[in-house]
């Protein structure tokens, strides 16, 4: 059942003005995070990510080998384009950093075009603002719960956040003033990522959104 308070309209006389800033705020992070990340999203596309796969392919086979038999047996049957596939969803998780890193220690030598790539994977993608501000339960930072509450991943994450935001922020703000709603906002957004962190302590991931914290007015308002 999905709850929509229709009968809380806003009154432009004394329009919400907290709701709308955190609306506009959430839209401005967007709008700054897109324009920061474009060169280096762009840096990424063109990757050589032949060169990687050639030498991180068999190396993550031997990995899962010994990790996870399940997700071994079905990697060893990925044709190519599902095997880039595999392989960028660990080009995002930092452990596998450390994990190709130890293996070099293990090298008598390494290749320079393998290096190469690497550094730039490694680069671009931890100057992303989802990367570099997102909450990271294994490296868990005040600031970052905060500022990752305001950092939303695309268009449709936007939209979807901020509709309902605009939904019940109003509302609330007329029904418990902006102090109170500031408050329940930030608190409910920074119970999400300890959430997450409790859930996943190890994950090098980064995690964000306003979900939590537009879940948590919407739970609020039921309970209201």
């Amino acid at each position: 059942m999905l709850i929509i308070p229709i009968q809380d309209r806003i009154n432009w006389r004394r329009p919400p003005l907290l709701a709308l800033a955190l609306v506009l705020i959430n839209i401005l992070m967007y709008v700054f995070s897109l324009s920061h990340d474009r060169p280096h999203e762009q840096a990424l596309d063109e990757l050589d990510t032949a060169a990687l796969a050639h030498y991180e392919w068999p190396l993550l086979l031997e990995h899962l080998q010994e990790s996870d038999v399940m997700a071994w047996h079905e990697a060893r049957e990925a044709n190519e384009a599902l095997a880039e596939q595999i392989l960028w969803q660990h080009w995002f998780d930092r452990e596998w950093d450390k994990h190709v890193h130890q293996a070099w220690t293990t090298l008598d030598e390494v290749d320079s075009s393998w290096r190469t790539a690497r550094e730039k994977l490694e680069q671009h993608r931890n100057a992303l603002s989802w990367v570099r501000r997102g909450f990271t339960p294994a490296e868990p930072t005040l600031s970052a719960a905060i500022i990752s509450t305001f950092l939303l991943g695309d268009h449709w994450h936007l939209f979807g956040n901020m509709l309902f935001l605009l939904l019940f922020a109003p509302a609330l703000e007329r029904h418990w003033g902006a102090l109170k709603l500031f408050l329940v906002y930030m608190l409910t957004g920074f119970t999400a990522s300890l959430l997450h962190w409790a859930v996943e302590p190890d994950s090098t991931i980064p995690s964000i959104g306003a979900s939590g914290a537009v879940s948590g007015l919407m739970g609020a308002y039921v309970a209201t």
